[in-house]
């Protein structure tokens, strides 16, 4: 049996074993006897040796055990296995991802009007925050904080800037977690067309939803919301914001990936106010 590969810019060696047709003939045994001699070979060569795996070929995932691979992640289609080949460095395989991102949207009004909701599923306490939620994988965090507030409360918006970002760790899943939250301009209500803010609730998730204003709001927030809160009227009144530019890439490798980069931009405070007016 022969291994087939491709082998990527660390000098790690990738096997694909996936292809059912291609392996259903393969023993356990048979298996074996062909990872050990390749291990023999590939030690000379790479640095590391991957094996992805399929879920319908996982009776081979004891053998790249008993040879020393380790899990490094799955997906909901097969599982990832590495070993560590070279002798002379220090294994520098990064771990799999290990963040969760959540994005929350403020939304807030001419009438300086904050939308905001209070979830079905909470913590047994009921506080008015932000709508939003995790992001998908692909989104931006303006487009995770569009989806979430069309989702939870019908009122579409556009991004506008991002406000701040918490970073905690062993939260969901034993996982590292950022959330952000993003300033967004309300557009129109999904249900009644542009120009209304009439709400259309989740009831699925959320047990009530209001635009409030800010002053009524203030202290029936949660102190990380009442935080970001004050610091978006802070930024307002400063004429600042972090908002979004896209970079060009230059490598070739990577022309294909946008290079969204958020940093502090000034404005026209007097402008931004008769935009809003």
């Amino acid at each position: 049996m022969i291994f087939n590969g491709e082998v990527d810019r660390y000098q790690g060696f990738h096997v694909n074993l996936k292809d059912v047709k291609q392996f259903k003939d393969i023993t356990v045994d048979e298996f074996e006897l062909s990872l050990k001699e390749a291990l023999d070979d590939w030690v000379k060569k790479y640095r590391c040796s991957w094996f992805e795996v399929g879920l319908q070929l996982t009776h081979f995932l004891p053998v790249l055990a008993k040879f020393g691979y380790v899990f490094h992640h799955t997906k909901t289609e097969y599982v990832s296995m590495n070993k560590w080949l070279s002798p002379s460095e220090p294994k520098n395989v990064p771990d799999y991802a290990f963040t969760n991102i959540g994005v929350g949207g403020l939304v807030i009004d001419k009438d300086n009007r904050v939308l905001v909701v209070k979830e079905r599923h909470n913590l047994g306490i009921k506080m008015w925050k932000f709508p939003g939620g995790y992001s998908i994988q692909g989104e931006e965090f303006g487009e995770t904080a569009i989806r979430e507030v069309r989702e939870e409360t019908g009122i579409d918006c556009q991004f506008e800037s991002v406000i701040a970002f918490r970073h905690i760790h062993k939260l969901a899943f034993d996982c590292s977690d950022i959330y952000m939250v993003c300033h967004l301009k309300p557009l129109g209500s999904v249900m009644k067309g542009s120009g209304s803010l009439e709400i259309s609730k989740c009831n699925y998730e959320l047990d009530d939803c209001q635009w409030i204003p800010v002053d009524e709001l203030r202290p029936q927030l949660s102190a990380f919301n009442r935080y970001i809160l004050e610091k978006f009227v802070m930024s307002q009144s400063a004429g600042v914001m972090i908002g979004l530019k896209e970079i060009p890439v230059n490598i070739p490798q990577f022309k294909h990936i946008k290079q969204q980069t958020y940093s502090i931009h000034q404005f026209n405070k007097q402008l931004q106010d008769n935009k809003g007016s």
